[in-house]
């Protein structure tokens, strides 16, 4: 009853996450007539709006330095494909990391605060900076060292597989 019960859920969250996000991509483009009547009878399924909230009343100059008296800096940012909470707001927050593309090219990132004036709203990020290749892995590596026999040789090489792989680069 249960067989490949997993495999089964994860294709089908899969294919949920990538309905949602094909749903986001196209009403930010011109949405068909079809289009907007589904999504006006499915509210829940994709968030349309992108509000801000806990102001932050103090933001270090270190952090930013605003243009004008009318910007305001938030701490919390809800998009319609999530929530980025920066440490403004939670100092135990695990929700202010996401991944961007920007002039320098893709990468990874902090959320620090949205900076709202009249006209627009700006993601106020830092970017997270690697580590060295030694540093890689460090505490699988010391695991891997305390295995003996096949065991040992095993985590050996998956350890070199596991440097070498470029699933995710940072910059």
């Amino acid at each position: 009853m249960t067989r490949n019960l997993l495999a089964h859920a994860a294709s089908k969250v899969i294919i949920h996450s990538r309905l949602r996000r094909e749903l986001i991509r196209r009403t930010q483009q011109q949405p068909s007539q079809s289009l907007r009547r589904f999504l006006s009878k499915t509210t829940g399924l994709v968030s349309q709006s992108t509000n801000w909230k806990s102001i932050i009343p103090n933001l270090p100059p270190t952090e930013y330095i605003f243009d004008s008296q009318s910007q305001k800096a938030f701490a919390v940012l809800n998009i319609g494909v999530g929530k980025l909470c920066s440490t403004y707001a939670s100092e135990a927050t695990k929700n202010d990391m996401f991944f961007a593309e920007s002039p320098e090219g893709k990468g990874c990132f902090r959320f620090v605060a949205v900076i709202v004036d009249a006209h627009q709203a700006r993601i106020l990020a830092e970017p997270v900076k690697p580590a060295q290749l030694d540093q890689h892995y460090h505490s699988f590596q010391t695991a891997v060292e305390s295995l003996n026999d096949t065991y040992l040789h095993y985590g050996i090489v998956f350890s070199i597989d596991l440097r070498h792989e470029n699933a995710v680069r940072f910059r």
